[in-house]
């Protein structure tokens, strides 16, 4: 026990420093990214419009990759796809991202194609929270 004994616990990280863009990306961490992603996509669900989020998801992936391709790989050919290989994964994470069921738009009966990618999530119950009138029916009868 440590009777009225103070005590600091200090902890220390070494991180790597680099001048170079194309270092970065060369030990750039996708998990962590896509990490950062999410986080960043689920905090502006709750006062922000489904299509705002998957807009700011599809720009961040945009963003990074257009970066690594005017700073890194400007030599290659302009119609040709270059990717970095630490994140050869990342479009396809953010597309997992955008498919999931937190940015899946639900269509309620009698609605138009079209009209629905604005609305708010809080306008769109959870799937364990929706009844549907078939189940219903069935267990009654």
């Amino acid at each position: 026990m440590l009777q009225g004994q103070r005590r600091i616990r200090v902890h220390t990280v070494a991180m790597p420093v680099t001048d170079s863009i194309s270092a970065m990306f060369k030990q750039a961490d996708l998990d962590a990214q896509i990490t950062v992603m999410a986080r960043r996509l689920a905090a502006s669900l709750p006062g922000g419009t489904l299509a705002s989020a998957r807009d700011g998801t599809t720009a961040t992936t945009v963003t990074t990759l257009a970066a690594y391709r005017k700073h890194c790989a400007s030599t290659s050919s302009a119609v040709q796809l270059i990717l970095p290989e630490a994140l050869k994964l990342l479009p396809l994470y953010a597309l997992s991202l955008l498919k999931g069921p937190a940015l899946r738009v639900r269509r309620r009966e009698g609605e138009a194609e079209g009209g629905t990618d604005s609305l708010p999530l809080s306008d769109s119950p959870p799937p364990h929270c929706r009844r549907e009138s078939s189940r219903t029916t069935a267990r009654s009868g």
